[in-house]
């Protein structure tokens, strides 16, 4: 684990109750692993079910977690990413309150504002989903 609950949290432009990443677990250049346990009171689950948002979510804000570590190295602000598509979404199953999700991105594109990232989520090994994302970035001073 490189970084700790609360600073991982830190790093995300999202704020509780809405956030979905506990842990930056590894990180390069373009790609980076969080860890998530889901909560069963969390705004994403109705009725002790996760939803599908949930996921999507995930990936985005791992997404957003690596771009957050990227600038807080180059000590800069960290731009706001907004999902502009979701491509290829596969939902192999749902997961289950106290599931610690372990979710992969890696940017697969990134030209001028906009990345294409791909994430994928697994919990203990099993890939339980995966997707594209085309993310526009709001770049401070810019």
């Amino acid at each position: 684990m490189l970084l700790s609950k609360e600073k991982t949290h830190d790093l995300l432009p999202q704020k509780k109750p809405f956030i979905l990443v506990d842990h930056l677990i590894n990180y390069g250049i373009d790609f980076c692993t969080s860890s998530f346990k889901i909560p069963q009171d969390h705004v994403l689950v109705e009725n002790d079910i996760v939803t599908t948002g949930l996921l999507i979510e995930n990936i985005a804000q791992t997404a957003a977690l690596h771009l957050g570590y990227t600038y807080q190295q180059k000590q800069m602000e960290s731009p706001i990413g907004l999902i502009a598509e979701i491509k290829n979404l596969n939902i192999f199953h749902l997961p289950k309150i106290n599931d610690v999700l372990t979710t992969k991105i890696k940017i697969e594109t990134e030209v001028f504002n906009c990345i294409i990232v791909s994430g994928e989520i697994s919990i203990e090994g099993q890939n339980i989903a995966d997707c594209n994302l085309k993310v526009f970035l709001n770049i401070p001073n810019a």
